[in-house]
């Protein structure tokens, strides 16, 4: 399924902003995870369109204010992640 690192946002990808964290896959809303909050969204969600093809410390705006990735994990490093 996750064949190609990228060096950029997309779909799949688990992304740290300055605001909260996401991960791009599925709208399932808000879970929790080692005591951090994570919004589970759906690639072609409003934010998440925002984000796509963007990089890390690459500003974006969306929902009126300005976001700041500052660490994002690709799809092929989020995959490892999970073995």
């Amino acid at each position: 399924m996750f064949k190609k690192s990228t060096s950029t946002i997309e779909a799949g990808s688990f992304v740290k902003c300055d605001h909260a964290n996401f991960l791009i896959l599925a709208g399932l809303g808000k879970i929790e995870f080692e005591n951090e909050n994570i919004f589970v969204i759906s690639p072609n969600a409003p934010l998440a369109k925002a984000m796509n093809g963007k990089i890390k410390e690459n500003p974006f705006f969306s929902t009126g204010r300005k976001w700041l990735s500052k660490k994002y994990i690709d799809k092929q490093d989020f995959r490892k992640g999970m073995k």
